[in-house]
């Protein structure tokens, strides 16, 4: 259960929030199962915090700091994460199903069997992030930077990824089926046993990449 002074300070003012995180550096806040569902709380600072199994639907989190946060198992469907930095948080299936994280900060984020269907992820940093068994299905994905992440075994059935960076990305036996891959960097990519079947392929880069056993029609 959250800690309900944390919980008070939050739930008072941003501003309050901010000077009793910058009095208290070391203060790890506590604030797992909250129900902070449909809270304003965009540019917040939430570093470190224990957010794991939170009621966060439909709330605002853009530009929110969540570096190396704990969301696990947290409920963020139709949540705003729009230009969030969550590097190193830590996203263990929690449900982002219908989120916007257009231009977050994902990079090294542990997403391990998250749900992120239907979520808007234009321009999103997934650099070394790991989404094995994530569901990515019918996800915006567009321009998004993948290079090194981990997507082994992850759903991306009807994703678009139209443009995205996924050089040197793993995909062993990822669902593509009618994914979006146009012009896509798929150089160096690990699409081993990965399953390809009515993907879009137009221009789309695949010089190295590692295709034995990939279901392509």
């Amino acid at each position: 259960m959250a800690n309900p002074e944390h919980l008070t300070l939050l739930q008072w003012e941003n501003k309050r929030w901010k000077i009793w995180r910058l009095n208290n550096p070391d203060i790890q806040p506590d604030l797992c199962e909250a129900n902070l569902m449909g809270a304003d709380l965009n540019g917040i600072n939430l570093a470190d915090a224990d957010l794991s199994k939170a009621n966060l639907i439909a709330t605002d989190l853009s530009s929110a700091n969540l570096i190396k946060a704990d969301l696990s198992l947290a409920q963020l469907r139709r949540a705003n994460l729009s230009e969030a930095v969550l590097f190193q948080a830590n996203l263990s299936q929690a449900n982002l199903n219908t989120a916007i994280l257009n231009g977050a900060e994902l990079i090294e984020t542990y997403l391990y069997r998250t749900d992120l269907n239907n979520a808007k992820l234009i321009n999103v940093h997934f650099n070394g992030a790991y989404l094995y068994g994530a569901n990515l299905s019918e996800a915006d994905l567009t321009q998004g930077d993948l290079r090194f992440a981990n997507l082994n075994k992850t759903n991306l059935y009807q994703a678009d990824l139209t443009g995205a960076n996924l050089r040197g990305t793993t995909l062993i036996q990822a669902n593509l089926q009618n994914a979006n891959l146009s012009y896509a960097n798929l150089r160096g990519t690990n699409l081993s046993k990965a399953n390809l079947r009515g993907a879009n392929l137009t221009g789309v880069n695949l010089q190295f990449a590692n295709l034995n056993g990939a279901i392509l029609s």
